[in-house]
């Protein structure tokens, strides 16, 4: 990368950080709300509606329980899938949203260590111990030793099946090239408020953790 584009880089990193900073402020953000909130294509009405919809779910899932919660999220993923106008990038083996944090809700645990333990997984000891000393800052980590420790030799997901809801959720519209690079001024997400705005309902329901964290303790329990 040349000088003139790390700089330009830099700077859209620092304004959505300030972005960031300043929507924290009167929102409880989470990955989802913040990809919306911090967006400079997303309008400023379309944001205040996203906050309103978030509120109206957020009361709705006082009163419901983990099984319904996930099953509708799951139902909210598909047709947010579907529904997408754009060309959707990912692909087999496109793994380089496997090298990042990942966080699951309580309610995936019991669903994704199940898969681990019906499919006999050998875990990566090594490498989830350099994440979990990492202490959630993944900058300092090779790429290798960032790969999410259910991805295979061939860059599979393990557990695809049961993969946590942030990971079905998450794809992108832009240059498969640009996902390796982390910078977020390049990476065009995909946006779909029915659902993105009940998964941040359920992020802010339910109690959250790293992969890293929840397995490493499963491993040592």
């Amino acid at each position: 990368m040349s000088k003139a584009k790390a700089k330009k880089s830099a700077l859209r990193q620092i304004k959505r950080r300030k972005k960031r900073l300043e929507h924290s402020k009167t929102a409880s953000l989470n990955g989802f709300a913040y990809e919306v909130l911090t967006r400079d294509d997303v309008a400023t009405e379309h944001k205040k509606a996203f906050r309103t919809l978030l509120n109206q779910t957020s009361v709705r899932l006082k009163s419901s329980d983990p099984d319904e919660d996930y099953k509708e999220a799951i139902s909210l993923i598909e047709q947010a899938f579907t529904m997408e106008p754009k060309k959707i990038s990912c692909g087999p083996q496109c793994s380089a949203c496997c090298h990042q944090r990942v966080d699951i809700l309580s309610m995936e645990e019991e669903r994704i260590w199940q898969a681990v333990e019906d499919r006999q997984l050998v875990i990566n000891q090594s490498r989830l111990d350099r994440q979990t000393a990492s202490k959630g800052d993944w900058s300092q980590l090779e790429y290798t030793d960032r790969a999410c420790v259910f991805l295979d030799e061939a860059h599979n997901c393990q557990i695809y099946d049961q993969r946590p809801l942030v990971c079905r959720r998450y794809y992108v519209l832009s240059e498969p090239k640009f996902c390796k690079t982390g910078d977020r001024g390049l990476i065009d997400y995909s946006s779909n408020f029915p659902c993105d705005t009940f998964l941040s309902a359920l992020m802010n329901k339910y109690p959250s953790q790293s992969i890293t964290s929840f397995v490493q303790k499963k491993l040592k329990s």
